[in-house]
């Protein structure tokens, strides 16, 4: 929710923390773009990504 309110769109978390995702509410996840990673290499894909935009 922090990341919302400071106008963050893509969130990059750890697949095994998708069961949080329950939590947000849903207005504000359609806002938001969640990238579910296992690996840190992904992690760095996904920041490597954005930086070319």
């Amino acid at each position: 929710l922090a990341a919302h309110r400071v106008g963050i769109k893509k969130i990059l978390m750890p697949t095994e923390n998708k069961k949080d995702l329950e939590e947000i509410p849903s207005n504000v996840k359609r806002k938001l773009k969640f990238v579910l990673v296992d690996h840190m290499d992904q992690v760095l894909d996904e920041a490597l990504l954005a930086a070319e935009s």
